[in-house]
């Protein structure tokens, strides 16, 4: 008997350590979650790149001129912004653990249609994390559009 409940104590601890850890990445790549959609409704494009990870359909991205990469993502990116139109507002409906160093991030964006209504899209992001920091590894757009940054 004492060693199921020695089994059962050792499951809660893991489930509790699993717990925390995913909080605290919740609580760093917020800010990213945040700086990115700020970005992307304010169309503030001259950053962006910086907030993903290196495209590997792009040889040696990484040795790219920065004003390159900034045009890599911004044009991908422009497409869904113009389908969008009006933000009102987005919302992180949840974040699902991918591997160690990998979230999946869901958004909600609420956009004006025509006649006054609103209507809403699902973004998708991959985040990865790399030494110490949070990027976008991979975006999928809502939007009809379906634009998709960094496969």
């Amino acid at each position: 008997m004492k060693k199921y409940i020695a089994i059962f104590f050792v499951i809660i601890l893991l489930l509790w350590g699993f717990l925390l850890k995913m909080s605290r990445d919740e609580n760093e790549f917020t800010p990213l979650v945040n700086r990115f959609y700020s970005d992307f409704i304010n169309k503030d494009y001259q950053t962006m790149y910086t907030y993903f990870d290196n495209i590997k359909s792009i040889p040696d991205y990484e040795k790219l001129p920065s004003e390159t990469k900034m045009g890599i993502i911004a044009q991908s990116l422009l497409n869904d912004r113009h389908w969008y139109g009006s933000i009102q507002e987005y919302k992180q409906l949840e974040s699902r653990w991918r591997g160690f160093g990998v979230r999946k991030v869901t958004i909600k964006l609420l956009v004006n249609a025509e006649n006054n209504k609103v209507k809403q899209y699902e973004d998708n992001l991959i985040l990865v994390k790399k030494n110490g920091n949070w990027k976008i590894k991979e975006y999928r757009s809502g939007s009809p559009w379906q634009t998709k940054v960094m496969p």
